[in-house]
Protein backbone atom coordinates (compact mmCIF):
# COMPACT_ATOMS: atom_id res chain seq x y z
CA UNK A 1 0.00 0.00 0.00
CA UNK A 2 1.18 3.16 -0.83
CA UNK A 3 -0.24 5.61 1.74
CA UNK A 4 -3.90 5.91 3.63
CA UNK A 5 -5.33 8.58 5.24
CA UNK A 6 -8.54 9.41 6.99
CA UNK A 7 -10.29 12.55 5.05
CA UNK A 8 -11.75 14.58 8.50
CA UNK A 9 -11.91 17.69 6.55
CA UNK A 10 -13.96 15.93 3.87
CA UNK A 11 -12.16 15.33 0.01
CA UNK A 12 -11.30 19.31 -0.39
CA UNK A 13 -8.66 20.17 -3.08
CA UNK A 14 -6.43 21.42 -0.22
CA UNK A 15 -6.44 17.68 1.68
CA UNK A 16 -6.25 15.88 -1.34
CA UNK A 17 -2.88 17.91 -1.99
CA UNK A 18 -1.72 17.24 0.73
CA UNK A 19 -1.81 13.86 0.82
CA UNK A 20 -0.17 14.28 -2.83
CA UNK A 21 2.17 15.92 -1.58
CA UNK A 22 3.10 13.63 1.00
CA UNK A 23 3.52 10.61 -1.59
CA UNK A 24 5.57 13.11 -4.12
CA UNK A 25 8.18 13.65 -1.33
CA UNK A 26 8.19 10.10 -0.33
CA UNK A 27 8.79 9.70 -3.52
CA UNK A 28 6.10 9.10 -6.21
CA UNK A 29 7.77 11.53 -8.69
CA UNK A 30 4.89 10.08 -10.85
CA UNK A 31 7.60 10.02 -13.95
CA UNK A 32 6.44 6.81 -15.01
CA UNK A 33 2.89 7.22 -14.14
CA UNK A 34 0.72 6.95 -17.54
CA UNK A 35 -2.76 7.23 -16.36
CA UNK A 36 -4.68 8.06 -12.95
CA UNK A 37 -7.83 6.31 -12.20
CA UNK A 38 -9.68 8.27 -9.70
CA UNK A 39 -13.29 8.01 -8.26
CA UNK A 40 -14.14 10.92 -9.70
CA UNK A 41 -14.39 13.15 -6.42
CA UNK A 42 -13.83 17.30 -7.32
CA UNK A 43 -10.95 18.09 -4.49
CA UNK A 44 -8.97 14.87 -6.04
CA UNK A 45 -9.79 15.75 -9.84
CA UNK A 46 -8.81 19.44 -8.92
CA UNK A 47 -5.48 18.43 -6.78
CA UNK A 48 -4.16 15.86 -9.01
CA UNK A 49 -2.70 18.45 -11.99
CA UNK A 50 -0.91 20.03 -9.20
CA UNK A 51 1.69 17.36 -8.67
CA UNK A 52 0.73 15.41 -12.07
CA UNK A 53 0.07 17.86 -14.50
CA UNK A 54 0.85 15.64 -17.28
CA UNK A 55 -0.78 12.37 -16.23
CA UNK A 56 -3.96 11.11 -17.56
CA UNK A 57 -6.67 11.24 -15.49
CA UNK A 58 -10.43 8.74 -15.72
CA UNK A 59 -13.02 7.64 -13.76
CA UNK A 60 -12.97 4.28 -12.50
CA UNK A 61 -15.14 2.08 -14.63
CA UNK A 62 -16.34 -0.03 -11.63
CA UNK A 63 -17.94 3.83 -10.45
CA UNK A 64 -19.44 4.25 -14.32
CA UNK A 65 -21.22 1.29 -13.95
CA UNK A 66 -22.46 1.90 -11.02
CA UNK A 67 -23.74 5.36 -12.10
CA UNK A 68 -25.11 3.79 -15.09
CA UNK A 69 -26.75 1.63 -13.26
CA UNK A 70 -28.38 3.94 -10.44
CA UNK A 71 -30.28 5.87 -14.31
CA UNK A 72 -31.49 3.01 -15.41
CA UNK A 73 -34.82 0.67 -15.29
CA UNK A 74 -33.71 -2.63 -14.29
CA UNK A 75 -35.88 -3.92 -17.24
CA UNK A 76 -33.32 -2.42 -19.43
CA UNK A 77 -30.42 -4.24 -18.58
CA UNK A 78 -28.89 -4.49 -21.66
CA UNK A 79 -27.71 -0.99 -21.27
CA UNK A 80 -25.63 -2.53 -18.20
CA UNK A 81 -24.13 -5.51 -20.76
CA UNK A 82 -23.56 -3.05 -23.43
CA UNK A 83 -21.60 -0.50 -21.42
CA UNK A 84 -19.30 -3.66 -19.62
CA UNK A 85 -18.71 -4.47 -23.11
CA UNK A 86 -17.47 -1.17 -23.45
CA UNK A 87 -15.30 -1.63 -21.05
CA UNK A 88 -13.85 -4.81 -22.04
CA UNK A 89 -13.10 -3.40 -25.66
CA UNK A 90 -9.51 -3.47 -26.68
CA UNK A 91 -9.17 0.34 -27.92
CA UNK A 92 -11.63 3.37 -28.43
CA UNK A 93 -12.78 2.04 -32.22
CA UNK A 94 -13.54 -0.81 -30.83
CA UNK A 95 -15.97 0.11 -27.94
Amino acid sequence: MLAYRLALHGESEASRAEFLQDLYLRGLEGWCLQLIDSHGGAGLRAALPLLFPCVAVQLCWAHKLRNIADKVRRREGSCMAEAATMYRAANKSQA
